[in-house]
């Protein structure tokens, strides 16, 4: 995803830059293909026909510009009628689940911009923005742009005090959605000082010159940050922000960090500068501070030679692995994690027995793989009470100790837990 997105839109800056048709189109293809493989990537699909509508309606007096926008338009428009169908279509479940919106209303949207486009095309946008950059009306922007941006950045920082926790469902149960701490979370990665860096940084692009170009580094990642950062619909786990902010937001944030710092230390006045060359060196060091100890670590060390020994233990291919069912809220629990790699990588077919085990249901699994000598693993030292009638001998108990980073939805994580494997092989006599 990251590979097509920053190849799309660096195909698109080529294209703005050279006015070179080709590239926009590829540039088009490339960031909607992007983010074909999950219904709600519609969303972003539709921000890129809107963004390229934008674009046409401020390129409307320069022809070869114009070109461009429209290359880069019809590009986007290759692959949507794909991202319609995944979304409404094939997994039409999955955006009834995440709320995604009604086809009825995103044909309405699309209309709406469409309908906008050909309104402002007739305007001379030239004028206009000449306008704007004038020293007053520039002025003007940049304390709108700031105030929109200070009172959003307090709104999104402070939403649980100010509006109270998000809620959500899930699996029928009301659980906590964690919303009001998106904005924190983006820190975890950025600081706190760096998201206020970042929104100088957008006043520094959107207000010197109005041209395309710059426009280009804020609006991909602009209309997506508002409404992720709102309701990211997401795991709070981060290991899931691959699939929201790492793609799209976070390198908005960055981008804009780095313009803000480069235009500190390339300022006339020293002492502007000079404050520049603090902030870079303390978001250096605070960057080295939280990496560093994550070099040396080995997120669940020892789990692939665990794996390799079950496989030892059970004689892999020939053997059949049952495992008792899973402790409930216990994400790291052997028999919600080992089943697969010992199967997949060991060859001894795996499954998971019901929450009661029973004697008819191992029957019933010796009966599909005859040939394959039957192992349970548990929990505990002892058999499940549905399987004591059968015979069984223990070959091995297992206990290994594996890292893992800390996890935590109110602080960043920060240092290294442990989490005790304990597992007992049994295997059916007769």
């Amino acid at each position: 995803t990251e590979l097509f997105i920053g190849g799309g839109l660096f195909l698109l800056v080529v294209a703005v830059e050279e006015r070179w048709a080709p590239a926009a189109v590829l540039a088009g293809v490339c960031a909607t293909l992007s983010f074909l493989t999950r219904p709600d990537g519609l969303l972003v699909v539709l921000m890129l026909l809107g963004f390229a509508t934008l674009a046409l309606t401020f390129a409307h007096h320069r022809h070869r510009s114009r070109r461009v926008c429209v290359a880069a338009l019809a590009g986007a428009l290759v692959l949507s009628p794909h991202a319609l169908w995944n979304a409404y279509s094939d997994n039409r479940g999955y955006s009834l689940t995440n709320g995604l919106p009604s086809l009825a209303l995103v044909l309405l949207v699309l209309g709406a911009v469409v309908l906008g486009g050909a309104v402002l095309y007739r305007f001379d946008w030239t004028v206009i923005a000449a306008r704007l950059e004038r020293g007053g009306a520039q002025r003007g922007v940049r304390a709108l742009i700031v105030s929109a941006v200070v009172v959003a950045g307090v709104v999104l920082y402070k939403r649980g005090a100010l509006l109270g926790e998000t809620m959500t469902t899930f699996s029928g149960r009301i659980i906590p959605a964690y919303n009001e701490r998106n904005l924190r979370w983006l820190g975890y990665f950025t600081t706190r000082v760096g998201l206020v860096i970042a929104a100088g940084g957008l006043t520094v692009v959107t207000t010197p010159r109005w041209r395309l170009r710059r426009w280009l580094l804020v609006l991909p990642g602009g209309l997506l940050a508002p409404l992720y950062l709102w309701e990211a619909k997401i795991s709070p786990r981060l290991m899931w922000w691959g699939r929201r902010f790492v793609p799209a937001v976070l390198p908005l944030v960055l981008v804009l960090m780095a313009v803000a710092l480069a235009y500190l230390l390339a300022h006339r006045r020293r002492d502007v500068r000079t404050v520049g060359a603090v902030l870079s060196i303390g978001l250096l060091a605070t960057f080295v501070s939280q990496s560093w100890p994550l070099r040396a670590h080995d997120e669940f060390g020892g789990s692939r030679p665990l794996v390799a020994h079950i496989g030892e233990l059970v004689a892999g291919k020939g053997a059949l692995v049952l495992w008792e069912a899973p402790r409930a809220g216990d994400v790291f629990d052997p028999s919600r994690v080992l089943p697969a790699p010992v199967w997949l990588e060991e060859g001894a077919v795996s499954a998971v027995l019901r929450a009661v085990p029973t004697v008819a249901q191992v029957r019933a699994y010796r009966a599909v793989y005859p040939e394959r000598t039957v192992f349970v693993a548990t929990h505990g030292a002892a058999v499940p009470a549905g399987l004591t009638a059968l015979d069984w001998r223990r070959v091995e108990d297992l206990s290994v100790r594996l890292d893992y980073w800390e996890e935590s939805v109110s602080h960043r994580p920060s240092f290294v837990d442990h989490y005790d494997v304990a597992l007992y092989l049994w295997r059916l006599e007769a």
